[in-house]
């Protein structure tokens, strides 16, 4: 099922943004979307990312290719899920630090194992590798502009239950790699082994959740501002209160750094689910960033 959305974005530093994202589906196994947006200030930026499922769900009773036939043959294996996902965009300009940065990925591939049961009872696993030509264009001094090439290796376990009044239990624990590379000499590597305790309940028309982050273990840094703007280097608490109306939700969360004894993030969002179309508000009260938007399917 293919469909269209329409962008409008408002920054408190930088005014207004306007886009368009168009998805497409080719079949179950072959899917994207492209995307297009201008900026009254840095002006046109925009991408396309496509994606492959090389296996289909666990669920699937035949195998449908090659890959899957292989593992089909292979002695104390489920099938794994395989996801390659391909990225190219030129000049996104990442909304925490608009008037700094613009970042293109010239092109970065994915594959991932996406969330399946591991050999330890009622633990699931997850498993991501990337490789991909990074540009981060600084905008107010181009001189101190990066391109490097990125390799990532990402491994995260989870396990969740529900205990005594239907309260969901949740426990994450991962490794998080990434190795920065100008041509053939390594720059940078930053390494992280990190962990998440949650609880969520959900009622009639009310749902809550909570988490905690924790960093265990960390060594190194990015090369690039943007992909360290979202990452745990604290401890953090994360907390959710919504209203679901059947289609249609309304919610806020709070991100809450327990180290610097400050709000990182603090957002309020509403989405209406029509017919045929569906509509997003957004404001973001730390960032000062309002989003619209509305998809017709």
């Amino acid at each position: 099922q293919n469909s269209g959305t329409a962008l409008v974005d408002w920054y408190e530093k930088t005014g207004w943004l306007f886009g368009y994202r168009y998805d497409w589906r080719y079949s179950r196994t072959s899917f994207g979307n492209v995307r297009l947006k201008l900026h009254t200030r840095e002006g046109l930026e925009g991408g396309i990312t496509h994606r492959f499922l090389l296996t289909s769900p666990s669920n699937e009773e035949k195998p449908t290719n090659i890959i899957e036939q292989f593992f089909e043959f292979v002695p104390f294996s489920s099938k794994p899920f395989l996801e390659a996902q391909f990225d190219l965009s030129s000049g996104e300009i990442y909304d925490e630090d608009r008037d700094q940065q613009r970042v293109s990925f010239l092109p970065q591939i994915t594959l991932q194992v996406p969330k399946q049961r591991s050999l330890i009872p009622d633990v699931d696993h997850e498993i991501t590798f990337r490789l991909g030509n990074i540009l981060e264009e600084n905008l107010t001094d181009w001189r101190n502009s990066i391109n490097r090439i990125r390799t990532q290796v990402a491994v995260q376990y989870s396990w969740q239950k529900n205990f005594f009044w239907d309260i969901g239990l949740g426990l994450k624990t991962g490794y998080d790699g990434r190795w920065y590379w100008d041509r053939t000499t390594l720059t940078n590597s930053w390494n992280l082994i990190n962990g998440e305790l949650s609880l969520a309940k959900r009622f009639d028309l009310l749902f809550a959740d909570w988490s905690y982050y924790h960093n265990f273990a960390y060594s190194g840094g990015s090369a690039f501002a943007y992909d360290s703007k979202e990452a745990v280097i604290d401890d953090e608490i994360k907390y959710t209160l919504g209203l679901d109306l059947g289609p249609n939700t309304v919610y806020a969360q709070w991100r809450y750094n327990l180290m610097q004894k400050a709000y990182r993030d603090i957002d309020l969002s509403f989405k209406l689910n029509l017919h045929c179309w569906n509509l997003v508000l957004t404001w973001r009260e730390i960032r000062k960033e309002f989003n619209f938007g509305v998809s017709l399917n």
